[in-house]
């Protein structure tokens, strides 16, 4: 069932973890001088829809939480240590542990040429904007992606979505949005249609060139995979800018994508049946690989990055 204030928390958590996200990967390590990154700044974007509208659950909510405490803590510092209490309220195990740095400056303007955040039909992501700008590994790269077991996607902001749900898993990577595991990894191993971004089961239309977007859906049920997690686990077509064959079935059971006997599969594969079977792998992974993404540009041991210095802190005991 659906209820209200499950689908909330779930959806708050996870756009408190989008923001902590969003910050740090508008960052450019490719670039000395440009001073983007975790900075309590979002650019205008079309790609941070659904966190700068002025009736967004940040601004409406987050912000004016900050605002009690902003003499004391940077809005950066602040969003960053919010996240990590987003993931462990939602983290059942309570086992996680995150390091925490402060140290962060604001910034009032963080515009940009381009787009440096995530593109959701892209499969090039992990290379250009995890590794290549952000300076991080590729397991950190697929770690960071499981926060996508958090929350839903949204028709309104993003495109993508069935536009009526009832059901708690409609829209959501996994069925159980709310809590932070690795369900996420294991329901990307299971059979996948390709279909157009409304969800609409019953469109058999194919895809033409205006049809940029589209998602995948499960047999079964209203869970949804987007290209850049498909990538993931599957070698997927890139043709006419979208991924797969409308109607496409891809399946680690069953050979992938396009060829039965097709055993081409992505380096991250690996990566993700690690995560898929191993809850504890999955979150030691991310803890590591959002520490490092949320103090990225910084130098944490002394040594100043491009941004300055952060001081670590133990959140248990102050």
């Amino acid at each position: 069932m659906r209820t209200a204030s499950t689908a909330s928390y779930a959806d708050f958590n996870a756009k408190i973890l989008r923001t902590s996200f969003h910050d740090a990967a508008e960052v450019d390590l490719t670039n000395s001088t440009d001073k983007n990154g975790p900075d309590g700044c979002l650019s205008s974007s079309h790609d941070n829809a659904g966190l700068i509208e002025p009736d967004s659950i940040l601004l409406t909510s987050i912000e004016a939480m900050w605002q009690n405490s902003c003499d004391k803590i940077s809005r950066a510092d602040f969003w960053a240590m919010l996240a990590i209490i987003a993931v462990k309220q939602a983290e059942p195990t309570r086992t996680i542990s995150i390091p925490y740095f402060y140290g962060r400056d604001d910034a009032a303007v963080c515009s940009y040429t381009g787009s440096r955040l995530p593109v959701s039909e892209l499969s090039t992501n992990i290379q250009t904007v995890f590794a290549n700008r952000m300076g991080l590994s590729i397991t950190d790269a697929v770690a960071l992606l499981g926060a996508h077991t958090l929350g839903h996607v949204h028709p309104q902001f993003s495109g993508y979505g069935a536009p009526t749900v009832t059901s708690l898993s409609d829209n959501a990577w996994d069925n159980t949005p709310h809590v932070f595991d690795n369900n996420y990894y294991t329901n990307l191993l299971a059979p996948w249609n390709n279909q157009h971004a409304n969800g609409d089961r019953s469109n058999n239309a194919d895809f033409t060139a205006s049809d940029t977007d589209n998602m995948w859906m499960k047999d079964t049920g209203g869970n949804i995979m987007l290209n850049s997690d498909m990538a993931l686990a599957y070698s997927i077509s890139q043709a006419n800018n979208f991924h797969g064959v409308l109607h496409q079935r891809c399946s680690n059971g069953g050979g992938g994508c396009n060829n039965p006997r097709n055993s081409t599969r992505p380096s991250t594969l690996s990566i993700v049946q690690t995560f898929a079977n191993n809850n504890a792998a999955f979150l030691a992974a991310f803890a590591s690989a959002y520490t490092k993404m949320v103090n990225v540009g910084y130098g944490t041991s002394g040594t100043a990055g491009k941004l300055g210095t952060l001081t670590p802190i133990t959140l248990s005991t102050c």
